[in-house]
Parts: C-alpha cells; structure tokens; sequence
C-alpha cells in the first residue's frame, strides 16, 4: 500500500521519499537535507510504540489482526502501538481505516477526520492478484486524494503497477505449473490472505519462526484450496497438529528439499505457492533472502 501510494503520488507529478520499515530509514532521509514534496513512511508497531510526536498528514491503518506477540506483551499493548499512529493528528489531518475499525478508532478518540475503506472494483485496470489488493488499491487512493491525485492519474499508476517482490509474486511457470513467491507473508491472517487469492489447486509451503495466531482457523480455507502441504524448518508442530486431519502434510529440515517435494508432486494447473506465515529467522537473516533462495530453486527446476 505504501509502494502504491508513493506511486499514485509520483504520477500526479510529486517528488516522493518512500521509506521507514519498508527500506530506507527516515532518519537517513532527514539526514540526507533532501527535499521530497511528499514522504510516504511505512511504521511498525515496533517504531510506532516509542513514538511521541510523530504526525502524519494522513495516518493509514488497514487491519488488526494477531502479529509480533513473539514481542509485544499481549494484543492490547499491539493495537495500542498502532494507534500511536494517529495520537498527534488533529480535525485537519485524515486517518484511512479498514472497515470494522470504528470502535478501536472511536476507543483511541482518533480526532482526524476518519475515512473507512473496503475492497472496490473502482479502477478498471488491475494488475496486483487477490481480493485483499483492491483494499489496498483503495487505501492507497484514499490517501493520495488528500494531497490532490486525480482518480485518472490514480487509475493510470494502478494499471501499471507491478507486483512487489516476495509478496504474490509469480517466479515462473514450468510445465503448466505456476511458481509463487509469498515470502513477505509472515503471519497466519496474511496467508488466510494469500490462500483466498487462488482458484487453482495449491502445493503450499509453511514453516519458520512462529509469530502467534490461530493457524487451527484457517482449516476450512486449507481443506478448500490446499492438495497437500510441505513444511520445512521451525514450526512443524504447530502446524502439524492444526491440518494433519485435514491435509497430506511432509517435513523438511531447509527450504530447497520440501520446493524439490512440492514440484514433484505438483500437476498441471497446480499452484507452488511459499507462504509461509512465519517469520524468516529460523534460516534466514530476513523474508527478502527467503523469497530469494525459492526463486533460485525455482530457477534451477527451470533449467532442468
């Protein structure tokens, strides 16, 4: 959404800096003496929890769901770092809210001017896969407006707008066979996410450093798009006891041998899909070097 915004914004013409928790600090931004028109930050709860007087213009909040309990003490103490996003706003600011956020909002005496988004077919050209991408689409374009995109420069960066790495993104097709690349896919409400974004039949790929959630939930969703599942690394046992019921399920100490599982298993018209809603430091330093090694074993199936 970030990406996307920055880029709704780069097309009306504006000079952006698109940074924070997606890459480059914005402490570096400030440093740097640069001038951008507008600066698009991505903020973790893990900022945002220190945060004192942090005021953005437009405050972007798209879902609470169960993450980062690994770290913060419980789910009161989560939502209440996000909503440190919206603390110093005041009547001419606006904060951008999922829908189904009005009484956290209301419990926070969030004073900006509100506005609450949901998926909208609102643009004809969509290039971004998945029900959850028109949210995105129409969070992004929310936001943009308030510095005043039109909906024709708006609806111009969404059609060409790319995928961004590791998030749904396709590696390749091999002998009808779609390889996907979720890395970014960290939590089990962002793989309930990427499961309803596929019609096709999915070989899926789970396993890391566990966050927290409810992994037994998403069950019918599994038994519905999932044929069978390849876990590798940490978390077996999480999993395990959630589907094996429900699913053909086989462990993998490292990433490389359960894709090499899941490619042979897969038929024409399948789907390989990494979506491991987890953390990536069980095996890797962060998602960016899972996502990469699945596209190297992918390359290499390729090449075969």
């Amino acid at each position: 959404t970030a990406s996307l915004a920055a880029y709704m914004l780069q097309t009306q013409g504006y000079s952006v800096f698109l940074g924070g928790n997606i890459g480059t600090p914005l402490s570096e931004y400030v440093l740097s003496g640069r001038k951008a028109d507008v600066v698009v930050v991505e903020a973790s709860s893990f900022q945002l929890q220190t945060c004192s007087t942090f005021c953005p213009r437009v405050g972007v909040l798209l879902n609470i769901t169960p993450n980062h309990l690994d770290y913060h003490k419980d789910m009161n103490e989560y939502i209440e770092a996000k909503f440190r996003l919206f603390r110093c706003q005041d009547e001419g600011d606006l904060a951008v809210l999922g829908d189904g956020l009005q009484k956290v909002a209301e419990h926070f005496r969030v004073r900006a001017r509100r506005v609450y988004v949901r998926p909208e077919r609102r643009f004809p050209e969509v290039s971004l896969m998945g029900r959850h991408n028109l949210f995105n689409i129409e969070a992004a374009w929310q936001a943009c407006r308030f510095f005043g995109v039109s909906e024709e420069n708006a609806a111009r960066a969404v059609a060409a707008f790319k995928p961004l790495p590791h998030r749904l993104e396709k590696v390749a097709d091999i002998n009808g066979v779609s390889y996907v690349n979720d890395s970014k896919c960290t939590t089990v409400s962002s793989l309930k996410v990427a499961l309803e974004a596929f019609d096709r039949p999915l070989r899926l790929l789970c396993g890391g450093h566990f966050k927290g959630g409810d992994v037994a939930a998403l069950l019918p969703l599994v038994q519905r798009h999932v044929r069978e599942v390849f876990l590798f690394c940490d978390s077996r046992e999480i999993f395990e006891n959630a589907w094996k019921d429900a699913v053909p399920m086989r462990w993998f100490p490292t990433l490389e041998p359960a894709l090499r599982a899941a490619a042979d298993a897969a038929e024409s018209g399948d789907v390989v899909l990494m979506a491991p809603a987890t953390s990536s430091f069980d095996l890797y330093p962060n998602y960016m070097a899972r996502g990469d090694d699945f596209r190297r074993v992918v390359e290499s199936l390729r090449t075969a």
